[in-house]
């Protein structure tokens, strides 16, 4: 009987292991795959940018010839209309691979990794956390793994993520997708080459 019971253990606890190596590994593979993508639209982003440039650079120079200052207050609006696109499309393209996540299986691993994060920030606080209406869904799966934790729909919220509230601590705690965008929209304009100073 003893020996039996030590299989069944041994064999539960197998398929724990690989079941978490799984989810380690779809994990590790989804941010490869948002990093490589980023990557790659900089990329993209840089090389349209330069040719842009490039062309009204040349436009400019024939048709203004001397006039310095007329033709550098021409260039920085176009460049910036330039950047204003190029960036209007290098972040269109990520909202809808962001929106196109919130519809995969590890879009639910995400959101209770999210609470997690919440979670242990307040401590063993009660904590309010917020999802679109549509995550609602994992609402159930969000309390079965945080005992203090009560979910609310907030419709404002508009590609995904969550954030919390812990009223003891008066604190808000926000892992919103569109937060994060926003973020990495400001990484963007820092890193991307795009700036009017380079």
């Amino acid at each position: 009987m003893k020996t039996e019971n030590a299989k069944s253990s041994a064999f539960l606890k197998t398929i724990d292991d690989a079941s978490r190596e799984q989810k380690s590994a779809v994990i590790a593979q989804t941010e490869e795959y948002k990093a490589k993508r980023l990557l790659e639209a900089k990329e993209e982003a840089q090389r349209k940018y330069n040719e842009y440039i490039e062309e009204q650079s040349r436009i400019l120079e024939l048709e203004f010839g001397t006039n310095t200052q007329k033709r550098d207050s021409i260039l920085k609006k176009e460049i910036i209309d330039a950047r204003m696109r190029i960036t209007q499309d290098v972040f269109g393209a990520v909202e809808k691979k962001l929106v196109s996540f919130t519809q995969t299986p590890e879009y639910k691993d995400f959101l209770i990794k999210s609470a997690k994060k919440i979670s242990d920030l307040c401590g063993s606080f009660p904590i309010t956390v917020f999802l679109r209406g549509r995550d609602m869904q994992f609402s159930e799966d969000i309390k079965a793994v945080f005992g203090n934790i009560s979910v609310e729909a907030d419709d404002s919220i508009k590609i995904g993520g969550i954030y919390g509230v812990c009223a003891a601590k008066s604190v808000k705690l926000d892992d919103l997708l569109e937060t994060r965008l926003e973020e990495q929209k400001e990484w963007f304009y820092e890193n991307s080459g795009l700036s009017l100073s380079h």
